[in-house]
C-alpha cells in the first residue's frame, strides 16, 4: 500500500486530480488526497471525468505491479455537495455509489463531531473492551496468585512461606489467603468452608472494625452441628487472637524473617532439605587455572 500511496502523492503533485485542502490561510496548508488504512483507501478528488479517469489509470497501475486485485465491487463512489454527473463518473470508475453518512473505520463520515448519538456506539464498544479486558486482568492476577501461594495435592507452593498483615483487608482474600497462622483457614477448617457462604470474600467484607476495635462477621449456610461446633469454637479462637490492625494497607510478609523480610538464600534453605552436606561452591565455582585462562572460560 505504500508503493499506492506514492503515486497517488506523486498524481496529486502533478495536477492528475485534486485532493483538499487542511489549514487556514495564515498557517500552513496541507493538501490531503488520500488516507491509508491496512486495506481501506479513501482517495479524495474533485468530481471531473478527466480526475476519475486518472484515478482509473493509477489503480490499474498500481495492479500490475503489485498483484493485487481492487475490488471495485465493493468500492463505492460517495458524493459531497450536488454532483450532476454522478451517473458518469461512476461508469468510469465501474464501481456503486454512495452518499453521507457512512462508515470509515468504525466512525461516521460527514456527522457532526459534536453530536453525541454518533459516538455513543462508539462508546459503548470501547466500554465493553474495557470491562473484558478488567475482566482478563483478574483471571490472570488469580492464576498468579493461585501458581505462587497456593496448593494442589502434593504440589506445595510458596504460600508455605509468604503470609499476609492485614490492614483494612482488602487485598486479602478471608478463606484463601495466609493470614492466620502457617494455611489458609480452608484448609485449617474445611467444615466450615463448605458450608460457608461467604467463601470467595475478603477479610474486609468479614471484618468490622470500630472505635478501635475488630469483629467478625461470619456467616453460614446451616447451623452448625456438634462436630462442626467445635471447629467452630477454635476457628473462632483463632482469628481472634490474629492480630489485624483493622485500616492501612495490607502487607505479605516472608515468614521466616517477617522483620527483614525476604531473601532468596533464606528461601533456599527452607524448601531445600537439611541433609547437613553443604555444596562444595569452592570447587564449582573457583577454576584451578591461570588467571589468563580463566578469563575465557
Amino acid at each position: 500500500m505504500e508503493a499506492l500511496s506514492r503515486m497517488l502523492v506523486v498524481a496529486t503533485a502533478t495536477g492528475q486530480f485534486l485532493g483538499f485542502s487542511v489549514g487556514n490561510a495564515t498557517g500552513s496548508l496541507m493538501t490531503v488526497s488520500h488516507l491509508l488504512f491496512a486495506d481501506d483507501t479513501l482517495v479524495f478528488c474533485d468530481a471531473d471525468s478527466n480526475h476519475i479517469t486518472a484515478l482509473c489509470g493509477i489503480l490499474s497501475r498500481f495492479e500490475e505491479m503489485s498483484g493485487l486485485k481492487i475490488n471495485l465491487g465493493k468500492s463505492k463512489l460517495v458524493l459531497v455537495g450536488d454532483v450532476p454527473n454522478l451517473h458518469e463518473l461512476v461508469e468510469i470508475l465501474g464501481c456503486t455509489e454512495s452518499t453521507l453518512l457512512l462508515k470509515y473505520l468504525g466512525l461516521p463520515l460527514g456527522a457532526s463531531f459534536k453530536d453525541k448519538m454518533i459516538w455513543n456506539p462508539i462508546l459503548e464498544k470501547m466500554e465493553q473492551k474495557i470491562v473484558g479486558r478488567v475482566k482478563v486482568a483478574k483471571r490472570m492476577e488469580k492464576l498468579q496468585r493461585d501458581f505462587l501461594w497456593t496448593s494442589t495435592g502434593d504440589d506445595h507452593k510458596i504460600h508455605l512461606f509468604i503470609r499476609y498483615k492485614v490492614g483494612d483487608g482488602t487485598r486479602v482474600k478471608f478463606w484463601d489467603d495466609v493470614w492466620c497462622r502457617d494455611h489458609p483457614l480452608k484448609e485449617a477448617f474445611p467444615d466450615l468452608y463448605n458450608i460457608s457462604r461467604t467463601r470467595d470474600a475478603s477479610v474486609s467484607k468479614v471484618m468490622r472494625y470500630a472505635n478501635g476495635r475488630v469483629s467478625w462477621d461470619i456467616q453460614f449456610h446451616c447451623l452448625v452441628n456438634d462436630q462442626e461446633s467445635q471447629s467452630l469454637d477454635s476457628f473462632m479462637v483463632l482469628i481472634y487472637s490474629t492480630k489485624v490492625r483493622g485500616v492501612g494497607s495490607d502487607k505479605l510478609c516472608w515468614k521466616p524473617t517477617s522483620s527483614r523480610g525476604f531473601k532468596v538464600s533464606e528461601y533456599y534453605h527452607s524448601i531445600s532439605p537439611s541433609t547437613g552436606i553443604s555444596l562444595p561452591w569452592k570447587m564449582v565455582w573457583q577454576s584451578k587455572v591461570p588467571p589468563q585462562v580463566a578469563f575465557f572460560s
